[in-house]
């Protein structure tokens, strides 16, 4: 058995025992002659975090020790501070994610469409929202840099980064929330929401998005660290420094999360992505939607006033923005398919 084979059959071994509640395997693996190889894999494993908090001062006083053992020492420092930041990171994620249970446990009468529709609504008002108060706070500092070509550029660059960043901060945390809320969601529920239920989901989603953004930006910190993209430099009670392993890496990452949310912005504000999909079904819409209004007024008597009607095909025809390329791209797949069909049939 070669040697990457042997460390991983020992680290599963480590985890079984772990999901036991038994930890002596991953101490007797501390206390063993270690390397720096199953320093990594302890670290990228994460099983000092699966231990109990009021267990882990033990375990990391292992790791510590263990470090200074068989690394250099800056490298043995680093392992010291990484030590600390599990022990303070694994008391907060757990208090964020004790909180975040705590008020998904409402959406239990909400079916998952429910959540999913809420949420759409309340992201499309909130990304307006966003870049209202994001440049209406910098109005002073856009003022103040106006007589500098250079200087009014690097503070539209601040501000559009601030943008993007808070939009993305709310769609990775709605994300986390659909996906820590599907478990309780009432699968059953097939009836739609009354005008209170609708109205107590979306006042309530506010604190539902803060809660996911808290637990999901401390995940990703524990992930980031886990898989040594950042180093630990510096903990406190209070707060914690990292550095960057890999500059690049993160520079064309935040480039490429700004192209896409640079993207996103457009599409949204101006309602036009320029594709062929798009463009046909803007010609379709209005006869679709009154088609379909038509079938629910003779069905139940659903009959909305011309106010509505004109909300809702707004709606509708700014919603035609999220189309992708690769929409194209799949209308184009079903064309060719449906050509080579009928070829075959004749």
């Amino acid at each position: 058995m070669s040697r990457r084979a042997s460390l991983s059959a020992r680290i599963e071994a480590i985890k079984a025992s772990m999901a036991c509640r038994e930890f002596d395997v991953l101490r007797a693996f501390l206390q063993g002659g270690m390397n720096a190889d199953e320093l990594r894999a302890v670290r990228e494993q994460k099983l000092l975090f699966k231990v109990p908090i009021e267990q882990q001062p033990e375990f990391l006083s292992l790791f510590s020790t263990a470090a200074h053992r068989c690394l250099d020492r800056s490298e043995a420092l680093y392992a010291a501070q990484y030590g600390s930041f599990v022990h303070q990171a694994s008391r907060i994620e757990n208090a964020l994610s004790a909180s975040l249970r705590s008020l998904i446990c409402q959406l239990k009468n909400y079916s998952f469409s429910d959540l999913l529709f809420a949420l759409d609504v309340w992201l499309h008002e909130s990304y307006q929202h966003i870049s209202t108060q994001v440049w209406g706070r910098a109005e002073p500092d856009l003022r103040y840099a106006q007589s500098s070509i250079p200087g009014l550029s690097s503070v539209s660059e601040e501000i559009l980064q601030n943008q993007i960043g808070s939009t993305n901060d709310i769609l990775f945390a709605a994300a986390c929330l659909v996906n820590e809320a599907a478990g309780i969601l009432n699968v059953d529920n097939q009836h739609g929401l009354g005008s209170n239920k609708r109205r107590d989901l979306r006042e309530a989603l506010p604190r539902l998005v803060v809660a996911a953004n808290q637990w999901n930006s401390c995940v990703y910190v524990i992930d980031k660290v886990t898989y040594g993209e950042w180093r630990v430099k510096e903990v406190s009670a209070a707060s914690g420094a990292f550095e960057l392993v890999d500059t690049r890496l993160e520079f064309s990452r935040i480039v490429g999360l700004r192209r896409e949310a640079v993207q996103r912005i457009r599409k949204f504000e101006r309602g036009q992505s320029g594709l062929y999909v798009q463009k046909q079904l803007e010609k379709i819409l209005p006869h679709f939607l009154e088609a379909a209004l038509d079938y629910f007024s003779q069905k139940c008597g659903l009959e909305i006033p011309l106010a509505s009607y004109w909300n809702l095909r707004r709606r509708l025809e700014k919603r035609l923005a999220d189309l992708e390329s690769s929409d194209d791209l799949l209308l184009l797949a079903a064309i060719c398919r449906g050509s080579r069909c009928t070829a075959s049939d004749e």
